[in-house]
């Protein structure tokens, strides 16, 4: 079956349209946080495609740590403004993504990196552990929800040892 040059031409916007909205989606992604709803979906989507068009394991490990720096500003976001009732969800993200990470490495034998990542998963820690703190000054129960990251972090590193 061949195509009418009208049905050409609407596929060719079609396209254009579609590369359209993915250029303003990766351009507004760095400045999208847990609370803009759908669009925040948009962006966790986009990091999906980007970590299955990594090349190599290495890659794959250097983007999945990124994100994990990216979901613990999530975290700091949230917790300096207030914006609780995102904790739970941005927490799971949060550990989720440092699993990810752990699985990655293990999975494919990536272990040049584990020294680094497991430096990035202390100086994490110190960071959640002063989000607890500053969480707990104003009374929130919510705040529970990221010790649960401090928590699997030390669980993590202690997976990535060689031999694993």
């Amino acid at each position: 079956m061949l195509l009418s040059a009208d049905m050409i031409a609407k596929i060719k916007v079609g396209v254009i349209a579609l590369l359209a909205v993915l250029a303003i989606s990766l351009f507004i992604s760095n400045y999208v946080t847990p609370d803009y709803g759908v669009i925040f979906g948009l962006k966790r989507f986009q990091e999906n495609i980007f970590l299955k068009i990594k090349a190599t394991p290495s890659s794959k490990v250097d983007y999945e740590s990124t994100i994990l720096d990216e979901r613990l500003s999530e975290l700091k976001y949230l917790v300096e403004n207030q914006k609780i009732g995102y904790l739970l969800n941005s927490s799971l993200r949060y550990s989720a993504t440092a699993g990810k990470l752990t699985e990655i490495v293990k999975q494919n034998y990536v272990f040049d990196k584990i020294s680094s990542i497991k430096i990035k998963f202390d100086d994490h820690r110190k960071v959640i552990e002063g989000l607890m703190a500053l969480c707990q000054k104003n009374d929130n129960t919510e705040c529970k929800y990221i010790q649960d990251g401090a928590n699997y972090l030390k669980i993590y590193s202690n997976e990535l040892t060689l031999g694993n």
